[in-house]
């Protein structure tokens, strides 16, 4: 999907929980050279909202625990607050259930596969594959910029 088909989906659920699929190709190692792995990690997510009026980014910044939101540290706004543009490329904005939509038991948590060759393969051997671009990420922050393309909403 491009940016503007996913914006014509999600515009009108500002602040709902969305049910997405990101699919990725992850390059292999110069050691496994010709091999691709592709990821595919299932998720909901929050669209549609400004960072800095989450409840969770508010609590924290009176609390101290956070520093004030500051502009996007790469690429510039196309349509906000959905969609960023950067050297060409288009970038949806996303963010993780807050705690309390996570405890609610309505938000699908997140689960990530690994495929070589349509074979479906274990994160460790990802690893192997792929070095560190294979490994689990905290997401301290709680928001994604992800790549238009490899979004679809399910």
């Amino acid at each position: 999907m491009n940016a503007e088909q996913i914006v014509e989906k999600i515009q009108d659920k500002r602040g709902a929980s969305l049910n997405v699929r990101l699919v990725s190709e992850i390059e292999a190692l110069k050691s496994h050279a010709g091999k691709m792995v592709q990821k595919i990690t299932e998720m909901t997510v929050i669209s549609g909202v400004s960072f800095e009026n989450r409840k969770d980014v508010r609590e924290a910044i009176e609390a101290g625990e956070r520093s004030e939101v500051g502009s996007l540290k790469w690429g510039e706004w196309k349509q906000f607050p959905f969609v960023i543009s950067h050297k060409g490329a288009e970038y949806i904005r996303l963010y993780l259930p807050s705690q309390a939509q996570q405890d609610s038991g309505f938000c699908r948590k997140p689960s990530v596969k690994f495929y070589l060759d349509g074979a479906e393969i274990s994160r460790a051997q990802a690893e192997e594959i792929c070095g560190s671009k294979a490994k689990a990420r905290e997401n301290a922050e709680g928001c994604m910029t992800v790549k238009a393309a490899n979004l679809e909403i399910i």
